[in-house]
């Protein structure tokens, strides 16, 4: 079924122009006219659109009038606007609220296709588009309006007093002035009407910018909602894990079965549980290298297992490389004084190994295990 576009437009050349031009998508959407706001919502009383094309300043009802209608109603219907207002500023004051599509004057008839086209195809795919409160009000500022705006919402009414597009004072029941306008900005589900300003406007009680307004009502509602969030779980504590660690470690060491090292500091219940099994992994592992038993007058070869992968080249180079010192013929000491700018972590590897049973020791008479030497340059 062909999609229905209202152009609501008081300008009969343009009308005349647009419906001819656009005819030709008849297979796409229809296009049906009203020449001022009264007539449109006339028209939508009687068949719902799924866009609203429509000009700002028109007889009868105009567009900001008719478009804050349309912000009322339940249905939320794509609203497109044109205007006669430099696009570019414009499209700059409103962007920055609300995402919803201007087209400057003179209008181009294959802009406002494209536009539709875009509309139609988020309503496809379930993206409603349109104006909000907060882009209606800058709709407002950048038109210069003058006008009373009564909105309501969950019961609440509440009144903001535009003068020459400047937001000058709000109030609800309760609140008046900067206390009032946060609470209104603030108001979902709102319904929108709008009257001519009185003849006495009250005192102006609001002196920042409408965007500076909307800008601090959006923080104090971000701050809300992040004090109603659950407080998100902190992080184990390092120095405490380390604390309980070295406790715990120190008590069984006295006793000397370091094994029970991981269940004293599950006994004292004081850390989360992934604290405690890391420090129960710190433990286990202190544990086995200090434990490993690895002498400097020793000599020690990699277990058949690692020694096929140093021959296949299949670790890193420096591993290898490292892997390659424990050939079986050199002590440890030895191996120490030839790589000294090493020695931390050949020390680390050696205990590591040892504990992991991938290192064992050889005697002197004992034969040397195969271990292929480094390659040499042009092999």
């Amino acid at each position: 079924m062909a999609k229905r576009v209202l152009l609501v437009e008081d300008d009969a050349t343009i009308v005349q122009i647009v419906s001819k031009w656009l005819s030709r998508y008849r297979e796409e959407f229809e296009v049906v006219t009203a020449e001022h706001g009264r007539a449109a919502l006339d028209a939508l009383a009687r068949q719902p659109a799924d866009i609203v094309v429509t000009d700002l300043q028109m007889p009868v009802m105009d567009g900001f009038e008719l478009i804050a209608h349309l912000l009322s109603e339940a249905r939320r219907t794509p609203i497109i606007i044109t205007t006669g207002m430099p696009i570019g500023d414009v499209e700059t004051r409103l962007g920055k609220v609300g995402d919803f599509p201007v087209l400057g004057k003179p209008l181009s008839v294959s802009a406002l296709y494209s536009v539709i086209r875009n509309e139609l195809d988020a309503l496809q795919q379930g993206v409603i588009q349109g104006l909000t409160l907060a882009s209606f009000l800058q709709l407002l500022e950048v038109e210069r309006k003058s006008c009373v705006l009564r909105v309501t919402a969950a019961g609440r009414v509440g009144y903001l007093y535009f003068s020459d597009g400047e937001l000058i004072h709000a109030e609800t029941g309760q609140l008046a002035g900067e206390a009032a306008a946060f609470d209104i900005l603030l108001w979902e589900g709102v319904k929108l009407q709008m009257s001519a300003p009185p003849a006495e406007l009250p005192p102006q009680t609001l002196h920042d910018r409408l965007m500076g307004l909307l800008m601090e009502a959006f923080r104090r509602r971000d701050e809300a909602e992040a004090k109603r969030r659950p407080a998100a779980p902190k992080p184990p504590d390092q120095s405490a894990t380390a604390e309980l660690a070295l406790s715990a470690l120190s008590e069984t060491e006295a006793e000397g079965d370091w094994n029970d090292a991981a269940q004293a500091i599950g006994d004292k219940r004081r850390l989360p549980d992934a604290a405690a099994q890391a420090a129960e992994m710190l433990l286990r592992l202190t544990h086995q290298l200090l434990h490993a038993g690895v002498e400097a007058s020793k000599a020690y070869a990699v277990e058949p297992e690692l020694r096929r992968r140093v021959n296949a080249d299949d670790l890193p180079q420096e591993t290898i490389n490292l892997l390659r010192l424990f050939d079986g013929h050199l002590q440890l000491g030895e191996i120490l004084a030839r790589a000294s700018d090493q020695a931390a972590a050949i020390m680390f590897l050696a205990s590591g190994l040892k504990a992991a049973g991938l290192l064992r020791e050889v005697k002197s008479d004992a034969p040397a295990p195969d271990i292929a030497p480094p390659p040499t340059p042009g092999d």
